[in-house]
């Protein structure tokens, strides 16, 4: 027979779901209670249950027979749904059960599509478009996009100004810094699923929006040029073929070149738009003719040479024309640099797969092994085509007679008119193939193939950009179309920028372009993978293992060397438009988080700084005031005050306090309000840090408890700032006083106190509008929000706030800028000259008193020394470096106050009068009498205040100090009060009696 447990836990409690389950309601008895089921067979089983109060509604819950220990357990196993998003709406496919579900032992209902039915599912899966292997996605592509025209057209000419040896070290040096990248490119891409956008993705996901945002859109413009310099060069092969029949369409040069281009561009157009399917199957079609017509050449070679050849400069495999073009020798003009300007194009190539990363099947493994091997391959032919050249044809060559290795001295060579040999003959390898019209096969082949990937690359790292909004009125570029998902609108934007590239007409003109696009590109692929390890997060943990983090940092820096030798201007003018892009989108702040290393060295360097300020003494010259605000969502005041004072210089932490006990449940509404707090406090431009803590002990406990235990090492708060006390004043009909209401006095006043037991500052500020209570902090969080939603709920990717930024962001302007205002300066005792400071920084920029005049307030009991004290306090101002205004000292402070200021002082106390030793806070007589020197100051101080300070802009006094056994909380709040009323906004200070 089965056995069924006769006791269940909260914990063991699980939904069933199978044929044999039996129902157990939970109902509000506290008894056992006995539920008749029935199995399959129509036994009766009795099952004993402990029932569980709970403050949910009843909840039915499925017992299976079968199930066993483990299976009753709501705990999931690990799986890869769990960790995967969608990149649309940033929902995970599968949602573990969160901690608050382990905890309650039910789990909440979420709308992910494990929950939908299957026919839903079926709705939301829409077919995918094809994938592609690490062959046919990266190598073809990738080698097919190197192996483009510079091969056919331009390594001859290459090795005429360059020569074999150096020739050769150009290639390694071109091959070396794709090499570098493309460990580099490894490493980040295997640390994590790589999505569509190449490049861009990569970047942006590894060092930020700023960076990513702007190489993707200079990197998908070099993509659009790189399409136009392999449409030129194909023009180029077909117009001189042209004119080998005595073809002319223009002028048989430049026009004829563009008009060609022109019209190649629009066929290739058509087929991208047949799909990206259909152009990869032209691709693999394409490689077959472009190898052929190597092999053609190397064949040729070694083949005896015609007179038509000899006299164009071919000598045939000669030891003569080796050593006659084994060392450089630059003529027209050229450079080691600018010869590599024109070359480097030939080795961009290396994008090609990672850019359409989005169209393969597994990026993580297809990338780094499809271009490594196709930079091995592709450097082994340059090189091999190159030795070839540089073996078998002359440098000049006059047309006319056969060629030799002497021949350099021609009257041609002399002046740069001969028109062939190597530097001005780009149809070397047709003149040396066995069969001419291969090798222009295969260089149709080539740059067809290779314009195509360019043309298609450019528009993806568009649609990537788009897709993730980082620039305003774009995102129309990402709209999809058909079943391939084809970016048609950025196709049709990179179409006309290649159409404009393309106008320019000259093959050599538009290569150090593309090379300094391409380079800076480099540049910050090899700087991602450095920055990525250089930060030590954890979650930086690419597959692929064979990369350095200092090998990548001397790639980046030498792909900088490169773009500035190979020409200052372009280098400096695609920095420049690189850093406005940048400078755009750190001014825009896109709202998104992708966890990039940049924010991964930040904690990195936060963390540093923070073991050394701990290591270092402090000083008075370094003393900033570090304060902990108390406040609340009913007054944003607050922390908007203390920022005029830090100005994102100093610690400035926004703390709210909420009388319940703690659990997980008030940890989410915390969480909630910290959340909201700061979009709120970003979104008026307040640099501090929320903080929220829930305490049974009451609103005291909870502040005490803040003053001991925020901050982190030498970035403690020194200064707490809170309102003053609100609604504590009994209305008049009122008879007697709340237990409630005195209460909270109480507590107001223990925390004042306990600011000056744990030698802090203190500052409590009163604004022209109604003081805020601390009560209200509780009911400021939100009473909608279930208190039982899960908080493991679905973040998306990008994490946008506008969902809710609303909620938070409506801030009453309480401290707008003012010009010429006066701050009046009352310090009436040294506390170490924070009554002072702080109105100094009130004066400074960023503070909504910037500019502000400083008015001084001092006092003396002795009139007759009233000017000597007014000296002596100047000469003090002097040595502080405080600029003022204004300088007064007043005698008059021991004069008796006004009857009327003593009458509203004593119906401000009534309500507080008298002998209960069970409420503490209440006045007695002798507490009056013995209270009563210091009670005449404050009136009178009150007076001198509404006399002297009514027009200024802010009014910073010395805070009385609460002298234990001399004051209780009623009767100081009383001094409080009549300081405060009737004037500007008031700041009362204390320091802590040090400097």
């Amino acid at each position: 027979q089965m056995e069924l447990r006769k006791e269940s836990t909260e914990d063991e409690l699980s939904f069933g779901n199978s044929a044999n389950s039996y129902t157990r309601q939970l109902g509000k008895s506290e008894s056992s209670e006995s539920l008749n089921t029935f199995d399959k067979s129509g036994v009766d089983f009795t099952l004993p249950t402990r029932v569980i109060r709970r403050a949910q509604p009843p909840v039915v819950i499925e017992v299976d027979e079968e199930k066993t220990e483990a299976e009753e357990s709501i705990e999931a196993p690990p799986d890869i749904d769990f960790y995967r998003k969608n990149t649309k709406n940033g929902r995970l496919k599968r949602a573990r059960p969160s901690i608050n579900d382990l905890i309650d032992g039910q789990i909440q209902v979420r709308d992910h599509p494990q929950n939908l039915s299957l026919k839903q599912n079926e709705i939301l899966e829409t077919k995918s478009p094809r994938k592609f292997g690490w062959i046919e996605g990266v190598f073809i592509r990738c080698l097919q996009n190197i192996i483009g025209v510079i091969l056919f057209i331009r390594i001859s000419w290459v090795a005429a100004h360059c020569g074999i040896l150096l020739g050769s070290l150009l290639i390694l040096l071109a091959s070396a810094v794709t090499l570098v990248t493309t460990l580099s490119l490894s490493a980040i891409c295997t640390n994590g699923e790589v999505k569509g956008g190449g490049l861009y993705y990569l970047i942006s996901r590894t060092l930020g929006p700023e960076f990513g945002g702007s190489i993707g859109i200079m990197f998908a413009f070099g993509n659009a040029a790189s399409g136009a310099l392999y449409l030129v060069g194909m023009s180029e092969t077909i117009v001189g073929i042209l004119k080998t029949y005595d073809i002319i369409i223009f002028d048989g040069g430049i026009n004829d070149i563009r008009f060609v281009a022109i019209v190649i561009a629009f066929a290739l157009k058509s087929i991208i738009l047949l799909g990206i399917s259909f152009e990869s199957l032209l691709q693999k079609i394409m490689l077959l003719p472009m190898l052929a017509s190597i092999l053609g050449f190397l064949v040729g070679s070694v083949l005896p040479i015609s007179p038509e050849q000899a006299v164009k400069g071919a000598t045939g495999w000669s030891l003569a024309t080796i050593s006659s073009n084994l060392l450089p020798r630059f003529e027209h003009g050229q450079s080691f640099f600018t010869v590599f300007a024109v070359y480097f194009p030939a080795a961009t190539g290396i994008m090609a797969g990672a850019n359409i990363s989005g169209d393969l099947n597994n990026p993580q493994k297809a990338i780094p092994k499809g271009t490594i091997l196709a930079i091995c391959v592709s450097t082994l032919i340059y090189l091999t085509v190159l030795v070839v050249s540089g073996s078998v044809f002359v440098r000049s060559a006059d047309g006319i007679s056969p060629s030799t290795p002497s021949m350099d001295n021609l009257p041609c060579s002399v002046n740069a008119t001969c028109p062939y040999g190597m530097y001005n003959y780009y149809q070397v390898m047709t003149t040396i193939s066995v069969w001419p019209p291969l090798i222009i096969i295969g260089i149709l082949s080539a740059t067809f193939s290779s314009a195509l990937v360019s043309m298609v690359s450019a528009p993806k790292i568009l649609q990537a950009v788009s897709t993730d909004r980082l620039f305003p009125r774009i995102a129309g570029l990402a709209k999809e179309y058909g079943s391939d998902r084809a970016p048609r609108r950025a196709y049709a934007l990179t179409f006309i920028i290649t159409l404009l590239m393309v106008a320019i007409g000259d093959l050599n003109s538009i290569a150090p372009i593309i090379s300094n696009f391409f380079l800076a590109a480099y540049t910050l692929v090899n700087y991602s993978c450095f920055e990525a390890s250089f930060s030590g997060s954890p979650g930086f943990r690419p597959a692929f293992k064979f990369y350095s983090m200092y090998l990548s940092l001397a790639g980046a820096f030498i792909c900088i060397v490169i773009m500035f030798t190979m020409n200052w201007v372009t280098a400096l003018i695609t920095t420049t438009i690189f850093m406005m892009i940048f400078g755009y989108l750190k001014y825009r702040k896109p709202d998104v988080n992708w966890g990039s290393s940049m924010h991964a060295n930040h904690y990195k360097q936060t963390l540093q700084g923070m073991h050394k300020l701990t290591k270092a003494e402090e000083h008075v010259k370094n003393y900033r005031p570090q304060i902990l605000v108390l406040s609340s969502p009913s007054s944003p005041h607050l922390p908007i005050f203390a920022h005029s004072i830090t100005r994102g210089a100093s610690l400035n932490i926004s703390a709210t306090v909420v009388e319940s006990s703690p659990s997980h449940r008030v940890h989410s509404h915390l969480q909630y309000w910290m959340d909201g707090e700061r979009r709120r406090l970003r979104a008026v431009g307040v640099r501090a840090f929320p903080l929220a803590m829930a305490v049974e002990g009451g609103w005291a406990s909870g502040a005490k408890a803040m003053m001991q235990t925020a901050g982190l090492g030498r970035l403690v708060p020194n200064i707490l700032l809170l309102g003053l006390k609100a609604d504590w004043i009994p209305e008049k009909e009122k008879e007697a006083l709340s237990q409630e209401k005195l209460k909270e006095i109480n507590e107001y006043f223990a925390v004042v106190q306990a600011v000056f037991d744990r030698s802090l500052g203190i500052a409590i500020l009163r604004t022209s509008e109604k003081p805020v209570s601390q009560k209200k902090s509780e009911k400021d969080i939100p009473k909608k929000r279930k208190l039982f939603k899960s908080v493991a709920k679905v973040e998306p990717v990008s994490i946008p706030i506008e969902t809710r930024k609303r909620e938070f962001t409506t801030v009453p302007v309480l401290f707008p800028h003012r010009e010429g205002a006066t701050i009046d300066v009352w310090w009436l005792a040294d506390d170490g000259g924070l009554t002072l400071l702080i109105p100094h920084l009130l004066t400074l920029p960023k503070s909504y008193l910037a500019g502000a005049k400083l008015r001084i307030f001092s006092l003396t009991s002795d009139g007759s020394r009233e000017k000597d004290q007014e000296a002596a306090m100047a000469a003090l101002l002097s040595k502080f470096r405080i600029d003022f205004k204004d300088l007064h000292i007043i005698s008059d402070v021991s004069t008796q106050p006004r009857k009327e200021t003593e009458e509203e002082f004593r119906s401000l106390i009534a309500p507080f009068l008298g002998e209960n030793e069970e409420k503490s806070g209440f006045i007695s007589d002798s507490l009056l009498k013995a209270s009563s020197a210091k009670t005449r100051r404050n009136l009178r101080l009150a007076e001198l205040l509404r006399e002297k300070s009514r027009e200024a802009d802010l009014i910073v006094m010395t805070l009385p100090v609460p002298r234990k056994g001399l004051v209780c909380s009623t009767l100081y709040l009383s001094w409080l009060e009549m300081l405060t009323r009737d004037l500007p906004p008031t700041l009362l200070i204390r320091g802590n009696q040090t400097d």
